[in-house]
């Protein structure tokens, strides 16, 4: 039988306040060349104790945080070469995303796989496909705003497998952000892309539900674990959990 897991009440805490503080409180929900977006705070947690983690959670957790750094370190490859907010931006975005996780890893005490570095991965296909996407990304501007459109693409069908496999709160409010934040994110590079008179044809979402998000105006502020917006008077009674 699977026990709870228990956490020295430090550790929690400090997990928790990251992502109350931190996770998406400066979400680059912007679209063209548009400018960032405050949010407000998402907590990991609202009890004193983590739920179980199971093995399949576990892994999505560890795969998760490296597809969150593949999305950082092309934006960062790309960045360098052409010189545009739209790469910088979302790219410091997905630095946020990657540190949420991680301090759900750290709370589960599970190793933060790969490190740092740009372009390393544990998982040896998301560093194939590191290595195609820059690669295609450098051959021309269009060519890597389709790069980072197929990236968010990716990053939403993979979140909603995720999110559909688990009912741990704290995963899932993490997972919930995480995809509203791609939404934007895809609104933003497909938004460039028209702007160019290009139309990006969704690689692993249908088309159907590409269209509704880019239909949906940008998503602003946190979410609750099913994905529901938080008023402000409900951050605040979270918040005042931990004070």
């Amino acid at each position: 039988m699977q026990t709870r897991h228990s956490l020295k009440a430090g550790t929690l805490l400090a997990a928790t306040l990251f992502l109350s503080t931190s996770l998406f409180a400066v979400d680059t929900t912007w679209a063209g060349q548009g400018k960032g977006n405050r949010q407000g705070a998402c907590l990991a947690t609202q009890t004193g104790t983590l739920q179980p983690i199971n093995t399949q959670e576990r892994a999505g957790l560890i795969y998760m945080y490296e597809e969150e750094k593949l999305a950082r370190d092309v934006y960062t490859t790309l960045a360098d070469q052409y010189q545009v907010p739209i790469f910088n931006r979302i790219g410091a975005s997905e630095q946020r995303h990657m540190e949420a996780v991680q301090s759900l890893l750290q709370a589960y005490q599970i190793t933060v796989p790969s490190g740092d570095t740009t372009g390393v991965f544990t998982d040896v296909k998301l560093a194939e496909l590191y290595r195609q996407l820059v690669v295609q990304g450098e051959q021309s501007y269009i060519d890597a705003l389709q790069v980072g459109a197929t990236i968010e693409d990716l990053d939403i069908y993979d979140l909603q497998q995720y999110i559909a496999g688990t009912e741990n709160p704290a995963i899932l409010r993490v997972y919930q952000n995480l995809a509203k934040g791609s939404r934007n994110h895809i609104r933003a590079f497909t938004g460039q892309l028209q702007a160019n008179n290009v139309e990006y044809t969704a690689q692993y979402l249908d088309q159907d539900t590409l269209k509704t998000i880019l239909a949906t105006a940008k998503e602003r502020g946190p979410v609750d674990s099913q994905g529901m917006a938080m008023s402000r008077q409900n951050r605040g009674k979270q918040m005042q959990r931990w004070q």
